[in-house]
């Protein structure tokens, strides 16, 4: 992890990839990668923890992992979503306004909705 990216900034537990084990989200709102600043880390859980290194990464607009939250089972599928923020986030109204990312839980990270302004 990159000096300075605020790994840990948000964290939150969620079923990432429909296994029915919850993984370990980790923001870092300040990570260094391609054109933005932002990562979200998922590791993987089993019967004995998480992993040790992230499995997954996710990223979005610019500082997305700022904050986690759990939803619930907002689509009536089962399984609970889950959203992060991206705290420079764009919209289709507003550069640099923020903007929130609703998942689908279990399903490896596909979006149901961006929500962005002010």
């Amino acid at each position: 992890m990159r000096t300075a990216s605020q790994q840990g900034a948000s964290g939150g537990v969620a079923d990432f990839n429909g296994d029915g084990v919850e993984g370990l989200f980790v923001g870092a709102p300040y990570a260094e990668g391609s054109s933005l600043l932002s990562a979200v880390f998922v590791y993987k859980g089993d019967a004995g923890g998480f992993a040790a290194e992230p499995t997954w990464t996710l990223t979005g607009d610019d500082n997305f992992g700022y904050r986690f939250a759990n939803l619930g089972d907002i689509d009536g599928d089962g399984t609970g979503d889950f959203a992060m923020t991206a705290l420079k986030g764009d919209s289709e109204e507003a550069s640099l306004s923020g903007s929130v990312i609703v998942f689908k839980g279990g399903a490896s990270g596909q979006v149901l909705k961006k929500l962005g302004g002010e």
